[in-house]
């Protein structure tokens, strides 16, 4: 389990109670925050320790990754970007790949919309999202919706390794129309049943192609100033197309 956050939420007991309970930790984190280096690694991160006040010397250690981007025409272009992870191993979790990892978060947006517009069963006349008209039938609901969206999720990774292909290239709305299209087909009477319907599940859902997304981007600017985003002017759109991937912008720095 790798779970990631934004700057804002990095906190020492915050910190060691996502540890505690197994998780590896991959958190961007303010630039200004004090990240002393006792070893350097391989590829350009270092060890250092986080400690719950000031000037308790009892810490953890971590890993610290710093880049920028050198592309122009990218939000926080020279700016300094900085991750703090558990996972301490350069050699089996390369810096660059951590910060693919990371930038990859975004994704949670598209999770939402999934969630709220598309898994959610259509029904007319009903504004709200949740059907439940009690408190008891709220919670029940806002928990299986995630478990069911998981198991959407769950067919599309493994029609995309079938595949070969990155799971962003197989179609969310494609899966879920097959697999409420093969559910009442399902025969579980024996495995070997099971195991040709889920074979053939998966199969007609890596049919499901997407086109490779385009390499873009979006101003990080608002159209009211009611927030600490610069203010969204002509200028900014249309933005003129990327010429250098995310990955052909990141510089390593320390």
């Amino acid at each position: 389990m790798l779970v990631l956050a934004d700057r804002e939420f990095l906190g020492f007991a915050l910190w060691q109670a996502f540890a505690g309970r197994g998780a590896q930790l991959l958190w961007r984190v303010r630039r200004n925050i004090t990240l002393t280096p006792f070893a350097v690694l391989s590829d350009g991160s270092y060890l250092a320790r986080i400690h719950p006040e000031p000037r308790d010397r009892r810490g953890q250690v971590v890993r610290v990754i710093k880049f920028t981007l050198d592309d122009p025409q990218r939000v926080g272009h020279q700016q300094p970007h900085v991750l703090m992870t558990t996972l301490l191993d350069a050699e089996a979790h390369p810096a660059i790949d951590l910060i693919l990892c990371y930038h990859q978060r975004w994704e949670q947006e598209t999770m939402y919309d999934e969630q709220k517009t598309h898994h959610d069963p259509v029904r007319p006349g009903k504004a709200a999202h949740l059907r439940s008209g009690t408190p008891a039938g709220v919670v029940q609901e806002l928990s299986a919706l995630p478990l069911g969206h998981f198991i959407t999720q769950a067919l599309r990774c493994e029609a995309a390794k079938a595949e070969g292909i990155d799971p962003d290239r197989i179609s969310f709305m494609g899966t879920l129309r097959v697999l409420r299209c093969r559910l009442p087909e399902c025969e579980s009477v024996d495995a070997g049943s099971l195991r040709t319907w889920s074979e053939r599940l998966l199969w007609e859902i890596g049919r499901e192609k997407l086109e490779p997304r385009r390499n873009r981007m979006n101003p990080r600017v608002v159209k009211h100033q009611v927030s600490n985003y610069a203010k969204k002017h002509d200028h900014h759109r249309p933005a003129p197309p990327l010429r250098k991937s995310f990955i052909e912008s990141v510089v390593m720095t320390i």
